[in-house]
């Protein structure tokens, strides 16, 4: 198996919500330098949010960022495609007014449409306000990606959907969860952005390695010739990955490096690949 380039998301799969991982980034670090691997990021993050961690881990190649809205190569966007914030502002309204999490990616940054008691309570809290006031404002804004949570019950993200429906078909939807969506402008996901990514590069998606955790990696692992979910995985991703790790997040990340890219021929051998659930 050839592996030519290798694509990791970032929340969930490269780093937890809590737990300190630092000896975890130091080692994967230390394997990308001494291998001289062709590693980079894919994550709903804007890249402002993931220049640390590109810096930490010496990654030179482009990464995808906002679920595929944009590649940014460490000094300007090689693409960026933007949803229209009037055309949205129905759907943004409609979320905001009924006590939702609405968080926007602009500018290579996120920021809250509104701190409401939700966004208040968590680390969102501390991202500088976003809501154009004027209808000129309304029409000059754009936003890379929207972010949607519901805190309340299940349930009640399909209107929300369904006001997009209703509202344009010029974007993309990305479910997390029952609580939780993602939008983008149409046929942006991380999986179209690893494709374009690996096109950019002239390097077969069958030589593509990809990690993941949550459904929106799903797209990301029907297309790349090899896909790991860490052990920490939603059972989904689990049944799509064609390996899944025996540990989480980061480490499970250095694991299958260190499997398939590493030259660990006498560990290929010796463990059996997980086969996918029918």
């Amino acid at each position: 198996m050839k592996i030519s380039l290798i694509v990791s998301d970032v929340d969930g799969t490269l780093l937890p919500e809590e737990e300190n991982v630092e000896d975890g980034i130091r080692e994967l670090a230390r394997l990308i330098k001494e291998n001289n691997l062709p590693f980079t990021l894919a994550s709903g993050r804007p890249y402002r949010k993931m220049e640390a961690l590109r810096k930490e881990l010496g990654i030179r190649l482009p990464m995808v960022v906002c679920n595929g809205s944009g590649l940014w190569d460490g000094e300007r966007y090689l693409w960026n495609r933007k949803l229209k914030t009037d055309e949205m502002r129905p759907v943004l309204e409609f979320a905001d007014e009924a006590g939702m999490a609405v968080i926007v990616s602009r500018e290579g940054k996120d920021q809250v449409f509104r701190k409401n008691q939700y966004i208040a309570e968590r680390p969102f809290s501390r991202e500088e306000e976003y809501r154009p006031e004027s209808e000129e404002e309304w029409k000059q804004y754009t936003v890379q990606k929207l972010l949607i949570i519901d805190p309340g019950s299940p349930g009640r993200m399909e209107s929300v959907v369904k006001k997009i429906r209703e509202t344009t078909n010029n974007c993309q939807v990305v479910w997390y969860d029952s609580r939780g969506i993602e939008v983008m402008p149409k046929g942006c996901t991380k999986g179209q952005g690893v494709r374009e990514l690996a096109e950019y590069l002239h390097i077969p998606l069958e030589e593509v390695m990809v990690f993941g955790d949550n459904k929106n990696d799903l797209d990301m692992f029907h297309l790349a010739g090899f896909s790991v979910s860490v052990s920490n995985g939603v059972e989904e991703i689990k049944k799509a990955a064609d390996y899944v790790t025996g540990r989480p997040c980061v480490y499970g990340v250095v694991e299958g490096i260190k499997k398939y890219c590493c030259g660990g021929q006498e560990e290929r051998n010796e463990t059996k690949i997980m086969e996918k659930d029918d």
